[in-house]
């Protein structure tokens, strides 16, 4: 133990995009707020590059705009500017050919991509889409969902695509129909946005928020062990001062999460047993675009994906596209020439434009793939065994999916905080 020990309220570990939600919401509330970030950069998996002028995030990044995430941040008036993202007009990508992508009525009668019982079948699927409830899929996977309403190969392999797009997993015989379901008629309902600058500008306000209410955000500060304490709980923090605090939310991935967890012989029975979920991705800048009214492509018979970005957000003087392969549970990375390719199907002689092009084989989608009820193993919030820890990430058993289950989790986490400390005080 250190010579000094100071004390706060609540310690956050992880100042990703949960650790800054929880740290802002609890900040706001008045509570006294340490989060402590191993990385030199908060922001995770939500941070930016600036390359070539270019705003990079790492990979395909989309903030649902009917999500709790957007909730969040228009409650803390944190509303990041950008554009919805348009998939009218795009392709179907189908063996070697490009054909029509269907997202309405009119696409779907003129694509090449559908025989006509497919077309039926597929406006069948889109019109019951938005009024199925979620919850009447419980304990079901997408594959026997879908399988379920006898559409067909070819309506079929195209719910799975926009199920891909939608949740960004191609794993249909694993995901969790209902989650699924939610996640594309969310899609549906409000779309999607990408944000000017990309999402670092989201990521720096959280910040910026959190601390002027009081926070106090450590980069640099890697959180070595937590103890039990009389106050609650201690954690030692490398180079800093020790801190006392009666609440912990851990807002790392699962990993480091069980270990700290450990320390206090908390609950890890989950940490063997989350998948995580996987995509190869190319990151590309290009001067201009060879054809400018090619802005997204989508896979249907693999779990592929190209979307300009650039065409709804300011992201740099040129085009900042994202092509992406999502991988199954056990699918082989992508390789570079493979994604470079899919690209070239949508940017024809695109190579003459690029200022920049990064492979990313094996990103990290989620750190969790969610599964019914009944073999989900993440955990929720409050899913630590101990009074006072809680969790939060995109990992985390909560309300929406990636960047919406970040935030869900630290407001759970939040809550239950707040609550504690005012039956506390009235007591």
């Amino acid at each position: 133990m250190s010579d000094t020990t100071f004390s706060v309220h609540t310690i956050i570990i992880g100042g990703g995009f949960a650790g800054l939600c929880a740290a802002a919401r609890l900040a706001d509330q008045g509570h006294s707020v340490a989060l402590f970030e191993a990385s030199q950069q908060l922001g995770g998996r939500a941070r930016t590059r600036v390359i070539e002028g270019h705003a990079f995030n790492l990979g395909p990044h989309a903030l649902y705009a009917g999500g709790r995430a957007q909730a969040l941040l228009k409650d803390l008036d944190l509303s990041p500017p950008g554009g919805a993202a348009k998939t009218a007009g795009g392709y179907a990508f189908l063996g070697e050919r490009n054909h029509t992508l269907p997202t309405g009525f009119a696409s779907l009668l003129t694509t090449g991509l559908l025989s006509v019982p497919g077309k039926f079948a597929a406006a069948r699927f889109m019109a019951r889409a938005g009024q199925i409830k979620p919850q009447s899929l419980k304990g079901q996977t997408v594959a026997q969902w879908l399988t379920s309403l006898n559409l067909g190969p070819e309506a079929q392999a195209l719910a799975e695509a926009f199920i891909r797009l939608s949740t960004y997993v191609h794993a249909p015989q694993q995901l969790c129909a209902a989650l699924a379901l939610e996640q594309l008629q969310l899609g549906l309902s409000t779309g999607v946005r990408y944000l000017d600058g990309g999402w670092q500008p989201m990521v720096d306000s959280l910040a910026k928020y959190a601390q002027s209410h009081g926070a106090q955000l450590q980069v640099g500060a890697k959180v070595r062990t937590l103890h039990r304490s009389d106050s609650g709980y201690r954690a030692e923090v490398e180079g800093h001062h020790d801190v006392q605090a009666a609440n912990i939310i851990i807002a790392t991935p699962p990993k480091p999460a069980a270990a700290l967890l450990g320390c206090l012989s908390g609950s890890t029975s989950w940490a063997q047993q989350l998948q995580p979920v996987k995509a190869s991705c190319l990151d590309v800048a290009l001067r201009a675009l060879p054809r400018p009214t090619a802005t997204f492509g989508l896979g249907i018979d693999r779990g592929t994906y190209a979307s300009v970005h650039s065409a709804a957000a300011d992201l740099g003087p040129g085009a900042v596209v994202h092509v992406a392969q999502y991988l199954g549970p056990q699918e082989a990375p992508a390789s570079r020439a493979e994604l470079e390719a899919l690209l070239n199907r949508l940017q024809p002689g695109f190579r003459d434009q690029a200022l920049h092009i990064e492979y990313h084989p094996q990103m990290i989608v989620s750190h969790a793939l969610p599964r019914p009820d009944g073999q989900d193993a993440r955990p929720g919030p409050q899913g630590t065994g101990l009074a006072g820890v809680y969790l939060a990430g995109e990992w985390v058993r909560s309300e929406g999916w990636l960047l919406d289950a970040a935030a869900a989790s630290a407001e759970a986490a939040v809550a239950a905080i707040v609550s504690t400390a005012h039956a506390e005080r009235a007591a």
